[in-house]
């Protein structure tokens, strides 16, 4: 099982076209912050690097807080993160983010990036839904 979840990991990290330092490095920035926001538990912050079209759709702190909280709950406090492949798709530049949760398990995340005046926000996060393992 072990030698499956790495080859996989390998799989996700060689797909696609360059990386997020490829794309003027902020992109890598924005996501870290948000993730040490979230483990400060300091939402104000994590709010703050959401696209501004997000930031409308869940208005207040606390709209935001619970969707994180029930939805993305690996976000608040991986073991560890690392950055797979940036691509571009309809228009959209996407990243892919790996997780490790505290018991280990693998949660892979694209980052929908989108370019202000203020530098990159996130404008939305979908889960990757991992391949199951064959008997």
């Amino acid at each position: 099982m072990a030698r499956y979840l790495i080859a996989l990991v390998m799989v996700f990290a060689t797909m696609g076209g360059g990386s997020a330092r490829a794309q003027g490095g902020g992109i890598e920035a924005t996501v870290s912050g948000q993730i040490e926001a979230f483990r400060a538990g300091d939402f104000a912050a994590a709010f703050g690097y959401a696209s501004p079209g997000i930031q409308g759709i869940f208005q207040t702190l606390e709209n935001f807080g619970m969707m994180v909280r029930q939805g993305y709950g690996v976000l608040l406090n991986p073991a560890d993160m690392q950055f797979l492949n940036a691509r571009e798709e309809g228009g959209k530049l996407w990243q892919r983010v790996l997780y490790r949760d505290v018991h280990g398990e693998i949660h892979i995340f694209d980052y929908e990036m989108i370019k202000g005046p203020e530098g990159w926000k996130i404008g939305a996060v979908n889960r990757v839904e991992m391949p199951k393992p064959s008997a």
